[in-house]
Parts: C-alpha cells; sequence; structure tokens
C-alpha cells in the first residue's frame, strides 16, 4: 500500500474530532486513535483550535497500554511513545505538504515535501556517514538546488540552479552561515559575483555585468520591507481587532511570523500568544489588507524569507515602548529545507509587565519532574456537591509564575462544572513557591503556565 493510500485511510477512519478523545494543547487540538491498520500503534492528529483545520498527523507507537490527555505529554517526555512510522505535515486541504518518517523514536530514511498541487518540492536522504544529501525542486521535476550536509552538523554546501539547468550560485555555509568561496551567475553562465565570507561577514567581492565587465556591487543581501518603512508596519500592526484581548489587563508578548514569497505576498506561518482560540481568523482577514512587499534579496536574487515580528499587547491596544531591535537569522527546521532567512523585527516590552510563554529556562515546581503531579492530586478535595451529583472532568488553569516563583493570575481556561471549577483555583492559588522560576537571556522572567485538574469518580466493584 503505497504512502498516499494510507493517509487516506488514516485520515477516513478519524475523520471528525471526538470531543471524548481530544484535548487541548496550546494553539493546538490533539486528537488520540488506535491505528486502523496495526494494533501495536496509534495516531495522533493535531487540529488548529480557531479553524478546526488539521495540521499534521503522526503515527505512534507505545510501551504502555494506558494512554489518555492527563498522561500523554508525561509519557512522552520518558520516552514511553514515540513516534513509530510516518509523520505527515498537511495544508488545509488536507494534501501532504510534508512526510518524515521515524522508526522507534528516531528519524529514518528518506523525507519528502509536496507542492500543494501535488509535485515533489524536495527529498532529503541520509548517507551511511552521517551525511545529508537535499534536492529542491522545481515544479516541472527540474533540480532548482542540491545541499550537501556533513556529520550531522549545520556545515554545507549548495548549488542552485536556474530552470534552464544553468547554475545559479554555489555557496559552502558553517554554522548556517555563509563562509569561504562563493559565487552566482546569470542565466546565460556568465559570472555575476565572486565573494568571499568569514563565518557569515563578506570579506571581498567583485560583480560583473552580462558581458563579463565588472561593474560596482550592490548590497548583498537586503531583507523583507514594507512600503512606508518601519513606522508603517507598525500602523498596519494596529489595524488588528483586538477587541478579543480587551479583557485581559497583563502585557503579553505577541510573536507573528509572515511567510513572503518572492513577489512580496505574504501569509500566516505560525503565532504565539496566550489566547489563541479567535487569532487565526482576525489575522488572516488582516493580512488580505495588506499591501506587498519587497522580497528579501540575496545577490540580488528575490528570495522567499520569513518575516518574525514581536511586539507587545496589553488589552485591545500594542504598547510601543522602546526601539525595535531588528536582524536576520535562519529558521533550521526539518520543515524549512530550503532554509529560508528570517528577519526579526522586535518590539521590547516593559520589562516589569512582560509574560513569556516560552523561555531559555521554564520554570520548575522542585527538581522532581514529578513533584507538581504529587503536589495536585495530593491537595485536590473532591467536593461534596459533585460526589454526590456525580460530577468529573478535568478543568484547565491557566496561572503566571512570577520572578521569584510565586504564583498569580489564576484563572480558568477551560471549565467543567463551577464546584470544580472553584476547587482547582483553591489549589493553584495555595501553591508553594516554585523553586526555580523562569529564565530568559539570563534574567528571571514572569512566565505563563496552564495545569490540567483531574476530577475523576472511581467506584469500587
Amino acid at each position: 500500500m503505497n504512502y498516499r493510500i494510507l493517509l487516506f485511510v488514516l485520515l477516513l477512519s478519524i475523520s471528525f474530532l471526538n470531543a471524548n478523545s481530544q484535548y487541548y494543547t496550546g494553539d493546538k487540538i490533539l486528537q488520540l486513535n488506535l491505528h486502523p491498520l496495526d494494533s501495536q500503534k496509534f495516531i495522533v492528529k493535531l487540529f488548529s483550535k480557531s479553524t478546526l483545520q488539521l495540521s499534521e498527523l503522526w503515527e505512534m507507537g507505545a510501551r504502555v497500554s494506558d494512554i489518555d490527555e492527563n498522561n500523554y505529554n508525561d509519557l512522552l517526555q520518558r520516552h514511553l511513545i514515540f513516534p513509530n512510522g510516518k509523520c505527515y505535515r498537511l495544508y488545509s486541504s488536507t494534501r501532504v505538504k510534508a512526510e518524515v518518517p521515524y522508526v522507534n523514536g528516531q528519524q529514518h530514511g528518506e523525507k519528502k515535501g509536496y507542492y500543494l498541487t501535488g509535485e515533489t518540492m524536495f527529498t532529503s536522504t541520509p548517507g551511511d556517514d552521517s551525511s545529508i544529501k537535499t534536492d529542491v525542486f522545481f515544479k516541472n521535476g527540474k533540480i532548482r538546488k542540491t545541499q550537501f550536509f556533513t556529520n550531522a552538523l549545520p556545515n554545507w554546501e549548495e548549488n542552485a540552479f536556474y530552470e534552464n539547468e544553468q547554475k545559479k550560485w554555489s555557496a559552502t555555509y558553517e554554522n548556517n552561515k555563509l563562509n569561504g568561496r562563493y559565487q552566482s551567475f546569470y542565466k546565460n553562465g556568465k559570472t555575476l559575483r565572486k565573494a568571499k565570507f568569514e563565518k557569515g561577514y563578506l570579506t571581498s567581492t567583485t560583480c560583473y555585468d552580462k558581458n563579463g565587465n565588472e561593474i560596482a556591487c550592490p548590497d548583498f543581501s537586503s531583507p523583507p520591507t514594507y512600503p512606508g518603512g518601519l513606522e508603517a508596519i507598525k500602523k498596519e500592526l494596529e489595524n488588528i481587532d483586538w477587541s478579543f484581548n480587551q479583557t485581559n489587563t497583563d502585557t503579553l508578548t505577541f510573536r507573528l511570523v509572515l511567510d513572503i514569497d518572492t513577489l512580496g505576498q505574504a501569509k500566516l506561518e505560525m503565532y504565539r500568544f496566550r489566547h489563541s482560540d479567535c487569532i487565526e481568523p482576525i489575522i488572516n482577514e488582516w493580512l488580505a489588507t495588506l499591501n506587498d512587499f519587497t522580497a528579501f534579496q540575496y545577490d540580488g536574487f528575490p528570495r522567499n524569507s520569513y518575516l518574525d515580528i514581536s511586539f507587545p499587547v496589553c488589552s485591545n491596544r500594542i504598547i510601543w515602548f522602546d526601539a525595535c531591535r531588528s536582524g536576520l537569522d535562519m529558521i533550521n527546521t526539518s520543515w524549512n529545507p530550503e532554509k529560508k532567512p528570517c528577519y526579526f523585527l522586535e518590539f521590547p516590552s516593559p520589562a516589569s509587565d512582560e509574560v513569556f510563554f516560552i523561555v531559555d529556562n521554564m520554570p520548575e515546581f522542585s527538581g522532581d519532574s514529578e513533584a507538581l503531579r504529587r503536589y495536585l492530586a495530593n491537595r485536590v478535595q473532591y467536593p461534596m456537591e459533585a460526589l454526590q451529583k456525580g460530577i468529573q472532568g478535568t478543568v484547565y488553569v491557566s496561572f503566571i509564575i512570577e520572578k521569584d516563583g510565586s504564583v498569580s493570575s489564576a484563572k480558568i481556561i477551560k471549565s467543567v462544572h463551577p464546584v470544580l471549577d472553584r476547587e482547582a483555583l483553591r489549589v493553584i492559588r495555595n501553591m508553594p513557591t516554585w523553586q526555580h522560576p523562569g529564565t530568559h537571556r539570563g534574567k528571571p522572567v514572569r512566565v505563563a503556565y496552564t495545569a490540567p485538574i483531574n476530577f475523576e469518580l472511581r467506584w469500587d466493584k
């Protein structure tokens, strides 16, 4: 059975969300189901919380049989459940965007990516010597780019081609930065530029016209730009409808990553924010009103790139607190085979108010990873009213771990019943100081956290 038929079977077998087998994780809904063809495996599907569109599908194996929404993350971290089979990332139409094979938790074999219309976009094949060869294709099947990675390090060689199969450029990278000799070409095969780099810095360069005559060199690279510059981007961001956040008085960082193509058209790649249930349609509606960007330029060639913008939001407005920090980075993930450059714009928040969601060192309740789970289990007192009425379920509570490890701003984000909600809030609000607060870039910071508190009735037989 080929992978497309198998994927069709997997999609058919679990094509509808089932409230009894799903739970919330970040901005996704995660659903667990038995594998339709293999009793030793199960399927994990990730849906967008706001649109309910399927975005990822994993085949998983397990060394345990009792798996549910309360222990899934814990079992995953303890390697008792693990990828075993294909992982698929999907377009919104459920067409395959990329597939990665796993064997007992480890990537194994050839990774593939596909255009929305079904043609192969890239293949990535490991060698016997820890090397990896990645081929990126035009839709017509001709080679667009080849990359050779050595010893699983971010050191690689790259050769890019025009559709007429003439070489476009050749380059070497060390730690994802240009290093050594670089040469680019016109479509007629003539040299466009010769250059040398040292750890990402251009040390020498010579440029030529299409007839081979030496000319002045333009800048090697320039970031994606919006008409009107930085101030225009700020005004556009203020046009987002922030009313969904108006009851929240905490200052939170909103992270927005746009995928900008060679024509300058932007689409949503990802976002990070605490209140994420309704954001995606709002952002997409806002994107539809934007003018086109000027695409990222790389040695005179427009390239696909990411624009990563982060800024503070309080209630229904953005707070422009200080000057913007900007720069060029590289997003290096298995979903980015073309190694798209990423230009970031970071607008800082007032240090005393900012709440982080992902930090360098996440808070720890104590040195024991099970301590928080034990604390919650031992402190919860099942309310008598809930016992008498047979009320049970899992309450999700969000709270902030302050710089000193204390807990504040506890609130219910997924309710079961008011009587259970009150008990869950009591337990969280009486929680002792966390032993290790979160830190980011070497400094203590406020960190948002969510805890599930399970109320389950068990009757003796």
